[in-house]
């Protein structure tokens, strides 16, 4: 039998316990940088700039992990 795993939660698993700050790309352009408090199915715990954001997983586009030295 094939074991069934997801691999998003994976990342956001590693993401939430290793208190990783990472950037959140939303579908509409917009962009956070914080760390993830918590997340179920549908939305994310998302803290940012000392506010909890409430983030439905169907409206992110991308995590992007690390800083930029731009």
């Amino acid at each position: 039998m094939v074991e069934n795993h997801n691999i998003q939660d994976k990342y956001l698993e590693n993401f939430k316990n290793e208190e990783k700050e990472i950037t959140v790309f939303l579908t509409n352009g917009f962009q956070l940088r914080g760390k993830i408090e918590d997340y179920d199915n549908i939305v994310i715990d998302f803290f940012s700039q000392g506010k909890h954001h409430l983030i439905y997983k169907h409206a992110i586009s991308t995590f992007l992990e690390g800083t930029s030295n731009s």
